[in-house]
């Protein structure tokens, strides 16, 4: 008797279990879904190559913007090594969105970031004092600019100045996938988990190889300019 009682008392919740599941569900599905931004464009680009102005770099900016064209790339920066003269040569009818930009290279003992998105870029590559790094990415941003940390865990190139710093994106992935970019990727990860949010990136990082394709940047804006790409 006592075993039919549980039962039916089983029987009993699970359906009432079923009918408030269904009324509930029924009334999730009668309201209005809530109304979020949904960017209506996906733009492709890369936010970390080098041309002839960076020394080490082989390809003209007319090159690079040749390639990123029959790349069907929607944006580039063009980050030469502590330069940013490559914007002089940028010819206004590039189809294809040209981002200001100068990757900061420090002394190794301190590391590479990218200036981006302002004309007015200050040239200071013999920083080595952290107090004077800080200022220097302060007074960027106080243009407009957004500050990304390079390939942070790179073996001789790595960031080393600290992570209390002014910084909007970090490099996650530098040409191939390698342990350093594993490490970057974790270390993003630890970042989100704590409540931190910025933007991961990937450049190519490109000097001297047209196979240096990889990796590349999906945005979501609402148009492909320099300023919707960077927000």
């Amino acid at each position: 008797m006592i075993i039919l009682c549980v039962i039916a008392v089983a029987i009993l919740l699970t359906n009432l279990g079923i009918y408030f599941y269904t009324k509930i569900s029924c009334r999730k599905k009668s309201k209005e879904h809530p109304q979020f931004y949904i960017p209506e464009n996906l733009y492709i680009g890369d936010l970390h190559c080098h041309s002839i102005y960076s020394g080490d770099g082989v390809f003209s900016v007319k090159q690079i913007i040749n390639y990123a064209k029959g790349a069907g790339l929607d944006f580039l920066a063009i980050t030469d090594h502590n330069e940013n003269k490559s914007m002089n040569d940028d010819p206004k009818d590039a189809e294809v969105t040209m981002l200001q930009g100068s990757e900061c290279s420090l002394d190794e003992s301190c590391g590479h970031f990218n200036v981006l998105g302002i004309e007015d870029i200050e040239l200071a590559p013999d920083m080595l004092e952290k107090d004077e790094i800080i200022a220097y990415m302060n007074r960027m941003k106080a243009k407009g600019a957004r500050i990304q940390i390079n390939h942070p865990f790179a073996n001789t190139l790595g960031w080393s100045v600290g992570w209390d710093v002014p910084y909007d994106y970090i490099e996650v992935w530098n040409r191939s996938y390698n342990e350093t970019n594993q490490q970057a990727v974790d270390f993003w990860n630890e970042l989100l988990c704590q409540g931190r949010r910025i933007t991961a990136t990937g450049g190519t990082d490109a000097h001297y190889e047209k196979s240096e394709r990889y990796p590349l940047n999906g945005v979501y804006a609402k148009e492909c300019t320099s300023d919707d790409i960077l927000a």
